[in-house]
């Protein structure tokens, strides 16, 4: 089945699963003229973990200005096209229109698709949403992304007229082959040997020195091209990585990192997208009107048949358009799934053979790589119908002018020569043409991919704060008030922490302790400032964490977690994460506290010794060991240990404990049982996001064995 495009709904796909509710409400304000990015309707649609309520889509629906009509047992008797439908119990389709046994949806997923009833029936989960405007909806503009490439155009200036005099001159060199076309047949083939003498050296010299030239002008011209793309690849690759790295942990938490991968790949064909759009659009209608006008002195016909064959290009590529322009989108959309799904397998090889999994997840990327041919079949069939219609139009344009030259030729307006010049034109000019329906054509694929790319830069910042506040390094005492703090992964459900109140005095060691949800982790992410709390404060020496500019928060603030992780390069350059030059003795001390001490002394590369990525060629423990080591290597003033020795023996666990008693600041553990925390000044045991316990460990172990 071909892809399919209903005039009536655009192509807004999702980027994640959880995001189907918000894109198919976005389809539906976008019917209606109203185009709201994907984050902003996933914050008004309040996506979480779980996706999007039925009743978190009429909120959101509400606060665009439209007035929502929930049917709980089918379809309305009288719909009115389009309406959200909860589709196989867990996702939403927009049901464009039914006609006769055929209904169109439009998929956030997949993109528009044409069902027979059966499973038609088979999806739908009875439940649909018809929305209307109301007085208060108000129609918001498409964004134009193009606009982010404005001002490194502007900068770009200059070289963009000396490519495009570039591109001119070879476009009028382009032309010549026409000229010496009609020479060749009315000078040197009609007239005697004394003439044809005469020409030939001429001849053959300007078109030796015209090849020349154009060859040296489309060399320059391809150099100014690479430099352009160079320089806008590098642009906008360090604006992406410089935005992924500005973006709140909640963006991470909904997005898989082969996506976003992809999305960065993609950057690559963005790069060229400005450049080849602008100049092979100039230049194209430069050379097309050009072939026009010198088909107008042969004669006043041939320009009428060059427009007429315009006329059904327009509207060959209006059809088009309207018909398989989503092919592009989701093609992308699939291969994009398909990437993340192989980067997560080759991520976690190790515990799918652990499980003998390698058949179930093989099915599983084998469906994905089938949705993924499938959606490429079908682009790849749509551009071939667009290829073969418009040879089509080109032969019949051809026949055209060469019956209208033979025509013009018998009357005597036109010689033998004019006449082959036109045919020349005439292709000329549908170069022209087809140049342009090329890149209108991967328009589709620019626009797809500006999608991912958009929902990366348009997403809001994390707030950074880099002026001065007064506070240091070496004046912080580490004191951690935590005040009324309310907060929760989704606004939907009943947050975590409501009304959270908690101390820790400079230099104490403090054990947080809790079952698996009970919220011991998420509370040291909002400690580290990872997450933002709803309501209440998080104050460090009574200044409020958000407003510790973001350099100082790094060094104040010192996490390991358990998910750990290590890159490619030397010992050195993981300790430091390539950031501040330690010396061997910083670094040795750091380890020995870690008590990995002996791994610089074992390896004869000693701080050069390389690891691998993700460290595998080394132990758990040891990994471990070198990420508490990385931590201590700053220096902070507060260390936060989030089951930091979980992959360790008592023995090595029990001289990193002796150890860290040498930290001079404030150190929070994290563990599920008391057993592990004895060494804590006091104990903070959770539950569900409450405080039910405090004390010291002889307190608490009175009270109960285990938590």
């Amino acid at each position: 089945m071909l892809g399919w495009k209903s005039g009536r709904t655009p192509v807004f796909l999702q980027m994640e699963t959880v995001d189907c509710g918000a894109a198919a409400l976005g389809i539906i304000l976008a019917f209606h003229d109203c185009h709201v990015p994907l984050h902003e309707l996933g914050q008004q649609c309040l996506v979480s973990r779980e996706g999007v309520s039925l009743a978190n889509l009429v909120k959101a629906a509400a606060h665009f200005g439209m007035n929502a009509k929930v049917f709980q047992n089918g379809l309305p008797l009288k719909p009115s096209f389009p309406l959200i439908l909860f589709w196989n119990r867990k996702h939403y389709v927009v049901l464009e229109q039914i006609i006769g046994s055929k209904i169109y949806i439009n998929d956030p997923k997949r993109g528009p698709q044409i069902l027979d009833w059966e499973t038609f029936h088979a999806g739908f989960s009875g439940i649909s949403l018809q929305l209307s405007p109301n007085t208060s909806f108000s129609k918001r503009a498409k964004s134009k992304p193009y606009v982010e490439f404005l001002p490194l155009l502007r900068k770009q200036g200059p070289s963009l007229v000396i490519l495009c005099f570039f591109m001119v001159i070879t476009a009028l060199m382009s032309l010549a082959p026409p000229v010496f076309a009609r020479i060749f047949v009315d000078h040197y083939v009609f007239f005697g040997l004394e003439m044809q003498n005469e020409l030939q050296s001429r001849l053959l010299s300007l078109m030796l020195l015209l090849l020349l030239v154009q060859v040296s002008f489309c060399y320059l011209q391809r150099r100014i091209f690479r430099r352009l793309e160079t320089k806008f690849a590098t642009w906008l690759n360090s604006k992406l990585i410089k935005q992924l790295m500005s973006l709140p942990l909640v963006f991470f938490s909904y997005r898989r990192s082969g996506d976003l991968l992809y999305r960065l790949q993609a950057s690559e064909r963005l790069a060229a997208a400005p450049w080849s759009s602008l100049c092979l659009a100039f230049i194209t209608t430069f050379q097309g009107f050009i072939a026009v006008a010198l088909m107008f002195t042969y004669c006043p016909l041939l320009p009428l048949i060059a427009c007429l064959c315009l006329a059904a290009y327009f509207l060959l590529r209006q059809y088009w358009q309207k018909r398989w322009g989503n092919v592009a989108m989701t093609s992308k959309a699939a291969m994009t799934s398909l990437t993340a799904l192989t980067a997560s397998y080759l991520t976690t090889i190790a515990q799918i053979k652990a499980q003998c999994a390698e058949q179930a997840c093989f099915v599983k990327w084998e469906q994905q790589l089938k949705a993924f041919l499938q959606a490429h079949r079908e682009s790849s069939l749509a551009n071939g119908l667009m290829q073969l219609f418009s040879f089509f139009f080109f032969s019949l344009g051809y026949i055209a002018t060469t019956a209208v030259g033979l025509y013009c030729i018998h009357k005597g307006r036109m010689t033998l020569g004019e006449m082959m010049a036109s045919q020349i034109l005439f292709i000329s000019f549908n170069e022209a043409i087809t140049q342009h329906l090329r890149l209108a054509s991967q328009q589709n694929q620019v626009e797809a991919d500006l999608q991912g790319v958009c929902d990366i830069v348009d997403y809001p910042v994390e707030p950074v704060i880099t002026k001065e506040t007064g506070h240091t390094l070496e004046n912080l005492k580490g004191k951690i008030e935590i005040i009324d703090l309310t907060f929760g992964f989704s606004p939907e459900f009943k947050p975590l922490f409501k009304n959270f109140n908690l101390t820790i005095n400079p230099g104490q060691h403090v054990a947080i302790v809790g079952a698996s949800g009970s919220g011991k982790s998420t509370l040291m992410n909002l400690i580290a400032g990872l997450y933002q709390p709803w309501s209440g404060q998080i104050l460090i020496d009574g200044k409020p964490l958000a407003e510790i500019p973001v350099t100082l928060r790094a060094r104040l603030l010192g996490v390991v977690s358990q998910d750990f992780f290590f890159y490619k390069g030397s010992l050195r350059e993981n300790l430091s994460l390539w950031g501040e030059t330690y010396s061997d003795s910083e670094m040795n001390a750091a380890l020995q506290m870690a008590a990995i001490d002996d791994l610089p002394r074992l390896e004869p590369a000693g701080f050069d010794f390389q690891l691998l990525e993700g460290a595998v060629n080394l132990s758990g423990g040891q990994r471990q060991r070198l990420e508490i080591a990385r931590t201590l290597l700053v220096k902070p003033a507060i260390l936060i240990l989030d089951e930091a020795t979980s992959a360790l023996d008592p023995i090595i666990e029990a001289r990193i404990k002796t150890n860290l008693r040498q930290f001079p600041g404030t150190r929070i553990s994290v563990a599920h049982r008391l057993t592990t925390i004895v060494d804590a000044e006091h104990i903070h045991i959770l539950k569900q996001g409450h405080l039910v316990a405090s004390g010291s460990y002889e307190q608490l172990f009175r009270r109960t064995a285990s938590v």
